[in-house]
This record gives structure tokens, sequence and C-alpha cells, in this order.
């Protein structure tokens, strides 16, 4: 067939060109439902099975505790099969109570009663995700360590329905934990978090033996540690070091 053999719409018009853009945009959006669709119809059902083998789906989203428990985060959760949700909570070294401020004098403890009261009412399971806001503060165990230890055992008695926390974040990374080497190329950053991590584990035993306490998180990225000053550091050398 010939290029003068072009099936053409109406009027002439070539399917192909400007006048045909529409048509081909709504066959992108009927093709895009349909795979969303396809995508929730095999959650829900990986999901249903799943928890009848006893395991938990979830995600790590602060979205339902922005929204102070007043809002469709955690229902819309539980419809997808969903009953495990993480939020981050950060240390933060330079305010007297230690949540991060927001800003206009709303710190981050505002939103947590609402958002514990309200995911507990859905039957969806809160893990806290904890670790300091400021790298420098995370690189200076022999000060901060005590004093996160003591805020996060506060913030466990205030919250004892929450019984699931990741304790440090990344700390092969600089954005977590600076600096990760000392001036001779030592890794430091591994002793330096698990001075954190030792000390919040034990703090949350003491409120509750309860407490199950997951660690570090580390990313999968980072230099192999070779005797020199590296901006991040393999997470198989952190682990040895630790």
């Amino acid at each position: 067939m010939g290029p003068e053999a072009v099936a053409r719409g109406p009027g002439g018009a070539d399917p192909g060109g400007d006048q045909g853009t529409p048509i081909r945009r709504d066959c992108v959006k009927r093709g895009l439902a349909a795979v969303t669709a396809l995508v929730v119809v095999a959650l829900s059902c990986a999901a249903g099975r799943a928890a009848a083998d006893d395991v938990h789906f979830g995600v790590n989203d602060d979205q339902g505790m922005f929204e102070r428990g007043d809002g469709p985060f955690f229902s819309t959760l539980v419809d997808l099969g969903m009953h495990d949700n993480t939020i981050t909570i950060r240390w933060d070294d330079t305010t007297p109570d230690g949540f991060e401020d927001l800003g206009g004098g709303t710190t981050l403890q505002s939103f947590l009663p609402q958002t514990v009261a309200a995911a507990e009412l859905a039957g969806v399971t809160l893990t806290f995700d904890v670790y300091p806001r400021h790298s420098a503060a995370a690189a200076d165990p022999a000060t901060n360590a005590p004093r996160f230890a003591a805020w996060l055992g506060a913030l466990s008695q205030a919250y004892p329905s929450v019984t699931h926390y990741v304790v440090m974040n990344e700390c092969n990374q600089p954005l977590f934990l600076n600096p990760q080497y000392d001036a001779s190329g030592s890794l430091v950053s591994a002793a330096d978090c698990g001075e954190f991590l030792g000390a919040a584990y034990w703090a949350l035993k003491a409120v509750s033996p309860a407490n199950f306490v997951w660690g570090l998180g580390l990313s999968p990225h980072g230099a192999r540690v070779d005797g020199h000053v590296h901006r991040d550091s393999s997470p198989f050398d952190f682990l040895a070091a630790l």
C-alpha cells in the first residue's frame, strides 16, 4: 500500500495529525484507566491472600499524620487490604521538646494524638520511624545519643499503643549522618550510629518489653572503605564496622 492510501478521518483529516490527537489521548486515558483498575484488583487479591498467610502489607507515608486523622488516608489503606503505616518523626536537637518546629509555633507533636487515635480506630498498626533531624547531631553520640534516647522513651510513654519503631535511617549517607569518615579515611559513622541505636533500644525496652525495634534502614548505595575520605559508605562495609 503506497503513501497515498493512508486512511483519513472525516473531512480528509489525518488521524495522525493535530485533529487526531484527541482520539489518541482518549485511547491513552482509557488504557491507563484499565491498567489502574487491574493493578488495584491485583493488589486487593494479593493482600487478601497475604492476610490468610498472616503477611501484612503497608506503606511508609506521612499523609495520614498531616490529616490529623481527619481524612480518607487510613480508610483507603484498609480498603486496599493494607493495615500498616510507618510515619517519620525526627528528633530535633535544637527545640525544647525535641519535636520539629514546622513554623507558626506548630511542632510535629501536635499531629500525633489524633493520628494515633484514628489509626487505631481504623485497624491500622503504626510504626514510628525515628532519627535525628540534623546529620551533625547524629555524628555526636556522646552528647546526643542520651538525649535522643530520653526523648524516645518519653514518646513511647505518651503513645503506648505504638509498639513498632524503626530507629535511625540511612546512616551510611551524609544527609543523615555527617561526617562519614575521619581525616585519616577511617569510617566513623557506623560506630556513631550504633551508639544511637543501642541507646534507643534500651530506652524503648525500658518503657515496654513489647516494643519492637527495627534498626538502621541502610541505603544500598555508598563508596567502599579504602582508606580515603568519601561522602558516603558502602552498606556492607558499614555493617562490618558497626
